[in-house]
């Protein structure tokens, strides 16, 4: 497994570790936003954006389109802007433009996609199941 695929999920179990999450119960992710600092705000970001992610200093905001209306989406954009966040400093947004831009972009997506992947569902959870 090469490091791309590796790190998001060294990243989950140090938040699973230090939260004390239970992986048999659903992550309330209002929790550990929270004790992350994180404010979540919902407003239209513009045509095809789902989620965005920003830090500047101590502050730290996700942004979440209120037009997602099926859960399970919202709680993924969530996790990966989350990804974003923690793994990325909050450099990286969810823009069309982003994903078409560059192999950094596509590397960073992918690797928050993991990350929501590995929080909302852990691996050892994953193949219980």
């Amino acid at each position: 497994m090469n490091n791309i695929k590796k790190q998001p999920y060294y990243f989950v179990q140090e938040i699973i570790k230090q939260y004390n999450i239970d992986i048999d119960k659903s992550i309330n992710l209002d929790v550990v936003f929270e004790e992350l600092g994180i404010k979540t705000v919902y407003t239209d970001i513009g045509n095809g954006i789902l989620g965005a992610a920003k830090v500047k200093g101590l502050k730290k905001l996700i942004v979440i389109n209120p037009s997602i209306t099926n859960l399970g989406q919202k709680r993924f954009t969530l996790a990966h802007e989350l990804g974003h966040i923690i793994m990325h400093q909050g450099q990286s947004y969810c823009t069309q433009e982003d994903l078409n831009m560059c192999i950094t972009t596509l590397e960073k997506e992918f690797e928050a996609n993991t990350f929501a992947s590995e929080l909302l569902l852990p691996e050892p959870k994953m193949i219980e199941i």
